[in-house]
């Protein structure tokens, strides 16, 4: 099957579902893409569900590919979550570990449900107001 990316209406998030199979050229023109949506939509969260892709994977296909997320992200957006398949689960550790080594809020989940209540969630430095 041919790899994809769709935008999910969503209100407080760009929700982004991809499917088919995802080798090295396409992985790096989707998270432009993504970029670019992500711009557009004015939206400052990524949710990001890819269980329904089969990855065509490497190690330095992996680093690249977190490396240019990180990038591309670090500055405009407040969160990423990804929503990947268990089968992946390692590769979704180690791009987890590159994303935030290089300054992207970013995390893995196996839920989705999970995953949207962390990207909700309120800023781990902001602080209650004042009672008067």
């Amino acid at each position: 099957m041919a790899y994809r990316d769709e935008v999910i209406r969503n209100p407080h998030f760009l929700h982004v579902r991809s499917s088919g199979v995802l080798n090295p050229k396409d992985a790096l023109a989707s998270f432009d893409l993504i970029a670019t949506w992500l711009e557009r939509s004015g939206h400052d969260l990524v949710l990001l569900d890819d269980r329904r892709v089969e990855l065509q994977s490497a190690p330095m296909f992996e680093y690249e590919q977190a490396s240019h997320a990180a990038q591309l992200f670090a500055h405009r957006c407040r969160r990423f979550a990804l929503v990947g398949n268990p089968d992946y689960l390692e590769f979704n550790e180690f791009f987890e570990t590159v994303c935030v080594n290089r300054g992207l809020k970013f995390k893995h989940f196996l839920v989705e449900e999970e995953a949207v209540a962390w990207l909700l969630a309120a800023p781990e430095n902001s602080r209650p107001a004042a009672c008067e």
